[in-house]
């Protein structure tokens, strides 16, 4: 049989236009031998997703039965999710509460100096490292959130390559969107880069000869090369639409996110639920698109940040401030508020599930996206009035199956140490080397 490999287009190749502008290609388009592809071993991706506010151990699932209620958009997706309960966070300081502490431990477990920065690297960056991978970004942070206390580094920021080195998260779609798939460039101080937001030109343009070129009759490549082409410029042209529209907020409905929130929000980075509902899905989209273009194999998303503080309206429920009125409050008066609150937050992550499985541009290799993804999702609190860091719950996905599906109830006070030890063991990493390794009491039961 014949492996020889055609005239492809390689996946780190770009398509490249005018102004300085380039475009990534997806991995789907590197072409190779059957053969060769499976002895390769799988891409190695692991995301990270922080909850703020803390979830109620109570509203967390049994060891049997289905995800209902507040968890009930996760329940499809049950059966792939490793879900640990009984984890308490370690991390100490001199500095800040609860939401603090909680904040500086989630995905680093290291005792910190101060409230500006963890205590350490974080799980992303770890598992980076580990693999060698030499891709565009090293690790990549995004997500919706609100800082009442911005100051607060480690309640904001998730990624981290040690002491004071974040990986900063990305707040708006049109920043996102130019990190992942470059922008044009415009002469300093001409009357285009003053009036950059309404005279930007879209990069698809810029680099539309190169692709045209690429996707000619006289390119050397095959149909299904040439589709998957088009189709992720289609694809990367709608979402820089909605990016664009979304930094001007063009696709909200009068008043929505325009109106500034109380000044006694130190908001740093934030509208509201209305503008988060519509930025996350092309938040998350972007998301997997720089995944499927291998710009980035590691990271965090964020649904709010510890201790967010946002207003919130439900049937029967006007909350000015969730942070102090409904979370501070439970269970209490404020059960059905923190209820759907949680739900929200599951939506979001049942919606990056959702993308992270999508097949719209499949092929053999963006097909094992999924496969490929690791997921460890969690918060800084268990019980959010109190405060308390214990019995928190964690869920993992992870597509190659080296984790046990189902609900495991860990012993009392296994710290979250042991969770991240046992997680890093997929990427072969010393046991107890990761976070304060005085408090690892060993690897958890849930490997396959």
């Amino acid at each position: 049989m014949d492996h020889r490999r055609s005239p492809v287009l390689d996946r780190r190749d770009l398509l490249r236009g005018v102004g300085g502008a380039a475009l990534a290609l997806p991995f789907g388009l590197l072409a190779r031998p059957t053969m060769s592809r499976a002895m390769e071993p799988p891409l190695e991706r692991l995301v990270t997703v922080f909850l703020g506010n803390g979830l109620p151990s109570a509203l967390m699932p049994a060891v049997s039965g289905p995800f209902s209620n507040a968890l009930a958009p996760l329940e499809p997706y049950r059966s792939q999710l490793t879900t640990v309960r009984g984890i308490t966070a370690v991390a100490e300081g001199r500095q800040g509460n609860g939401h603090t502490r909680g904040g500086a431990s989630f995905a680093c477990a290291k005792d910190y100096s101060g409230v500006h920065t963890k205590g350490g690297p974080s799980l992303d960056w770890v598992a980076h490292q580990a693999t060698q991978t030499d891709t565009l970004h090293p690790t990549l942070s995004t997500g919706i959130y609100g800082a009442e206390d911005p100051h607060e580094r480690m309640r904001i920021v998730h990624s981290w390559r040690g002491v004071n080195l974040p990986n900063e998260p990305i707040p708006d779609t049109l920043l996102l969107f130019e990190t992942l798939f470059g922008h044009t460039i415009f002469p300093p101080g001409s009357a285009q880069a003053a009036r950059h937001s309404r005279l930007r030109v879209s990069v698809l343009d810029a680099v539309l000869e190169d692709y045209k070129r690429q996707s000619s009759p006289r390119a050397p490549y095959g149909a299904e090369t040439k589709r998957v082409l088009d189709s992720h410029l289609q694809n990367v042209r709608e979402l820089e639409r909605r990016a664009v529209a979304l930094s001007a907020a063009e696709e909200l409905e009068p008043g929505c996110g325009s109106t500034p929130p109380p000044e006694r929000y130190h908001v740093l980075e934030s509208r509201n639920m209305d503008y988060w509902d519509v930025a996350w899905p092309v938040m998350v989209e972007l998301y997997v698109a720089g995944l499927h273009c291998d710009l980035f194999r590691f990271g965090n998303l964020m649904v709010t940040s510890g201790g967010d503080a946002f207003a919130y309206s439900a049937p029967g429920a006007v909350i000015e401030n969730v942070h102090s009125d409904a979370y501070h409050k439970w269970p209490g008066t404020s059960s059905d508020a923190v209820m759907g609150l949680v739900r929200w937050q599951m939506e979001k992550v049942a919606f990056l599930l959702s993308r992270l499985a999508a097949t719209e541009l499949a092929t053999p290799e963006t097909a094992l996206l999924s496969q490929e993804t690791t997921l460890l999702i969690g918060s800084e609190l268990s019980d959010p009035a109190s405060h308390s860091r214990d019995d928190l719950t964690f869920f993992l996905v992870d597509g190659q199956q080296r984790l046990r599906p189902g609900t495991f109830n860990v012993a009392e006070r296994r710290s979250d140490v042991d969770l991240y030890n046992t997680l890093l063991q997929l990427w072969n990493v010393e046991p107890g080397t990761f976070g304060e390794r005085s408090r690892y009491d060993g690897l958890l039961p849930i490997l396959a």
